[in-house]
């Protein structure tokens, strides 16, 4: 099931699990058209909607602006929005989050960007691709 869709509902399902998701690299490839802050507020609303049908906790992690100001999110946060600072990439938020965690939490990275992937699967984290994160959201 691992690379579908309902290998992502079974992992969603789990209380325990945190989720963590790259927020440029879902929203390019899901809204590439819209500007940065309308494919902040597509996604988190998108994400919100989801983190009421499923028992996880949702994170998502976006790149801060470049004079280090927290970008305004318009939508209400019913999951938990990071931004990195100026000087350090989302990416490495992202797996410096993983990394922080008690070893026996199950994490759930969601990336398409190898660097990403195969950090979080290094730390022993579970992978899902943008892809498949996009399709269970349109579904």
């Amino acid at each position: 099931v691992e690379g579908t869709v309902e290998g992502l509902r079974q992992l969603l399902a789990n209380a325990a699990m945190v989720v963590i998701v790259d927020g440029y690299n879902v929203t390019m490839q899901g809204w590439p058209s819209l500007d940065g802050p309308a494919q902040r507020d597509t996604l988190v609303r998108s994400l919100g909607s989801l983190q009421a049908r499923v028992a996880s906790t949702i994170h998502v992690v976006f790149d801060g602006d470049a004079d280090g100001a927290r970008p305004h999110v318009a939508v209400p946060l019913p999951i938990r929005v990071h931004f990195s600072d100026a000087e350090t990439e989302a990416d490495d938020v992202i797996l410096s989050t993983v990394a922080d965690l008690p070893t026996d939490t199950p994490v759930l990275v969601v990336s398409s960007d190898r660097r990403v992937t195969d950090g979080a699967r290094r730390l022993g984290a579970n992978v899902a691709s943008s892809s498949e994160l996009l399709e269970l959201l349109r579904a």
